[in-house]
């Protein structure tokens, strides 16, 4: 009947000017009446305010336990980051501490080959040049504290390669190859070649289904690529969708130009099952004009291994680094084509 109150006995005791007759009634007068509703009234909004108080420190304790969940979730990713491997802590402080003292030195090699020194007032924004320009300044040489293994010196090539990870989730076992050569043309040949998308869409195979999805004048050029590389009937197409660029006269130094590459993902070229995309973390070719006829060529690969791991692992050991050979075998063909159709006067 009135929330709070079992029977009207009660409303009538308190109303204290109410008389109990022989029977199941009760008589009531007009003033009576008045002071009933006016206890109703006032218990009725004594008992609201207790409702609404209730309600208030039950939201409260809510918030407060809502609060307490998000500091223990806080406090136990704050605990996993201090209870690091000392291992793992101190090879990010030697990282880092190398880092530091390249952005001091400009340059942490020894290795005379293998310098590409920048001017101390050179700064870039992207991440991914940083990376390649430490790959290629990392000192290789025998003894060397960077886990880098000699390949090959042949055919006027020197390879190295190490093993590491990508910087993926799954942290994917990676190998990293760096080749010193060099090509028998100009710079400037060579540079027009690498930009001639349509002449390297007819000659190199995993572009010729390729195309560019986006593209940008400056300097950096920049460039979106999709290729696609047909393989032989036993094996998996592979595709590939990169960002590309090229940097010309690189860190304000003539003749000097520099490739940089690496895969990307984009919503509207998402993976497939097939065919499978090939990745590579980054790719740079730098290239120094040496003189009218030959332009030095180094060369950085890092690439993931999610496919046949052992088996390219194996074979870099036994027979070393073969697409790097290839690499320069087949691009001097290419670009000796390119000349021949160019009609390119050297």
């Amino acid at each position: 009947m009135f929330k709070g109150l079992s029977s009207l006995d009660e409303i009538f005791k308190n109303s204290g000017s109410i008389s109990l007759l022989d029977g199941d009634k009760y008589k009531i007068n007009n003033i009576d009446l008045i002071n009933i509703k006016t206890n109703i009234n006032e218990y009725n909004k004594e008992n609201q305010n207790k409702i609404n108080e209730e309600n208030k420190n039950e939201n409260q304790n809510k918030i407060n336990e809502e609060n307490k969940n998000e500091n223990l979730v806080n406090d136990k990713i704050s605990t996993i980051e201090e209870t690091k491997p000392n291992e793992l802590k101190k090879e990010e402080e030697e990282i880092k501490e190398k880092t530091d003292n390249n952005l001091k030195k400009n340059t942490i090699i020894t290795y005379p080959n293998s310098t590409i020194s920048l001017p101390k007032d050179y700064s870039t924004n992207i991440e991914k040049e940083k990376e390649l320009i430490e790959l290629y300044n990392e000192d290789h040489s025998p003894g060397n504290k960077n886990n880098w293994e000699f390949a090959k010196k042949e055919k006027g090539l020197e390879i190295y390669y190490k093993l590491t990870v990508c910087h993926d989730k799954e942290k994917t076992r990676s190998i990293i190859l760096k080749t010193f050569g060099s090509l028998p043309f100009p710079l400037h040949i060579i540079w027009n070649y690498l930009l001639d998308f349509k002449f390297r869409k007819e000659y190199e195979p995993v572009y010729k289904e390729g195309k560019i999805i986006e593209e940008n004048d400056g300097n950096p050029i920049i460039k979106i690529v999709y290729g696609y590389i047909k393989m032989p009937f036993f094996m998996t197409d592979r595709e590939i969708l990169s960002k590309q660029y090229y940097f010309k006269n690189y860190a304000g130094k003539e003749n000097t130009n520099l490739l940089l590459e690496h895969s990307i993902e984009r919503d509207d070229f998402p993976i497939k099952e097939k065919p499978l995309r090939a990745e590579w973390e980054i790719r740079g070719i730098y290239l120094q004009q040496k003189n009218d006829k030959e332009t030095i060529v180094k060369l950085v690969g890092l690439f993931n291994m999610k496919f046949n791991q052992d088996f390219v692992v194996n074979k870099l050991k036994t027979k070393g680094p073969e697409g790097q050979e290839k690499f320069f075998t087949e691009i001097t063909k290419y670009i000796k084509e390119y000349i021949k159709k160019k009609k390119i006067k050297i």
